[in-house]
């Protein structure tokens, strides 16, 4: 592993939401990068309490046993002057706001825009294209575990694509930046509840934001009743595997143990981090 990003706590003071929620993603079958807390000095001294996440790259790609070739690209979005997610970049609706991140000898979009086109809401065709054309068990893992997660920060950017153009050419959902998860914010600026964690928010008929923001990806398997069935099949088996059911006892809870031992591994840092940083107000 050549280049990965370093990370504050600022966003995400528990500093356990990037770990877990790629954790997740890894145990349910999707491809997710490898998160942790780190202790991090300068100088000899203590500096913070920081997120060590791998980057989407061709070693994650070597990782995961996918084609280091394969086209990736990065959903960045695009803002407007207030500094608000446009509703008309970065969906899968257009490459505007979708950036390549490698295969620099081919700097076209031309196998994306093929993508786009096939899951259009104007393709009489699409369920086909999507059956031919994309990795549904990976895709239904994602979206059923961004519904375990309540993350509804990924319609308009924060997330990958990725191509196994020189396979089997099939289309993979990638998720990525985590730290909203579980509730973190209240957003009362149109009065919805965005972490409903319902499987199918981020489609035309569960919008996000003020009912403008929406995914074609997503749209398209809330639309196809077997894609749908599909999602709401594994995110079932989800909600009993990890989740479990009411009355578990603690001892016996899968999320909960995972939770303390983060918090018995980075507590002292993060007392440390606080001291020195205090909280975001």
């Amino acid at each position: 592993m050549g280049a990965f990003n370093l990370d504050n706590i600022y966003q995400d003071p528990s500093a356990a939401r990037l770990t877990l929620g790629a954790e997740l993603f890894r145990e349910a079958g999707g491809y997710a990068q490898l998160v942790e807390p780190v202790h991090t000095r300068m100088n000899g001294r203590f500096y913070s309490l920081g997120i060590f996440s791998e980057r989407y790259n061709r070693a994650f790609l070597r990782r995961n046993d996918l084609g280091d070739d394969g086209a990736l690209y990065e959903s960045e979005g695009l803002r407007d002057g207030l500094g608000y997610l446009r509703p008309d970049a970065g969906n899968l609706a257009t490459t505007r706001g979708m950036e390549k991140d490698n295969r620099e000898f081919d700097p076209s979009f031309s196998d994306l825009r093929e993508l786009i086109n096939g899951i259009s809401p104007s393709n009489a065709n699409r369920n086909g294209y999507i059956l031919d054309n994309v990795n549904i068990p990976v895709v239904v893992d994602v979206l059923a575990v961004y519904s375990l997660l309540k993350q509804y920060d990924r319609d308009t950017h924060n997330f990958y694509v990725y191509r196994d153009t020189d396979g089997n050419r099939e289309w993979s959902l990638l998720p990525y930046d985590l730290d909203l998860i579980w509730d973190r914010l209240d957003e009362p600026l149109w009065g919805v509840n965005y972490f409903s964690g319902h499987p199918f928010e981020g489609s035309s008929q569960y919008p996000t934001w003020a009912g403008t923001h929406w995914n074609r990806l997503h749209d398209a398997f809330a639309d196809s009743p077997i894609l749908r069935q599909m999602v709401l099949r594994r995110l079932r088996t989800l909600m009993d595997q990890i989740l479990q059911p009411p009355g578990t006892p603690h001892d016996q809870r899968i999320l909960e143990a995972r939770v303390d031992a983060m918090v018995a591994k980075v507590a002292p840092e993060a007392q440390t981090d606080r001291a020195r940083w205090g909280l975001r107000s």
